[in-house]
C-alpha cells in the first residue's frame, strides 16, 4: 500500500519494506556467530577449528543472500551490473 504521498505505507509485518522473518534469520545467524566465537575460546583447537569454520560459513551465507537479495529488488539495469558481477 501506498499512502497519500505516493510512499510506502508502514505495515506490521515489514519494516523499511525487509519482512520480518528475513530480520529474525539474519539475528539469528549474526548471534550464532558470536556464540561460537565466544565457544571457540573455551574448547580445544579441533572444536575451535570447526567453530571458525561455522562461522565463516554463516558470514559468507549472509553476503551471498544480501548480494542475490540485491540483485532481485534492483530494478535499472545499468546499476545492477555496477553493484554485481554479471
Amino acid at each position: 500500500e501506498k499512502d497519500a504521498a505516493g510512499c510506502r505505507a508502514f505495515n506490521r509485518n515489514f519494516i523499511v519494506g525487509v519482512p520480518t522473518a528475513a530480520l529474525l534469520y539474519t539475528a539469528l545467524a549474526v548471534m550464532t556467530a558470536v556464540v561460537l566465537r565466544q565457544i571457540g575460546f573455551f574448547v580445544n583447537e579441533l572444536l575451535d577449528l570447526f567453530c571458525i569454520i561455522l562461522r565463516s560459513s554463516i558470514y559468507i551465507g549472509l553476503f551471498a543472500a544480501w548480494g542475490i537479495s540485491a540483485r532481485n529488488r534492483i530494478i535499472q539495469p545499468q546499476v545492477r551490473r555496477c553493484l554485481t558481477v554479471p
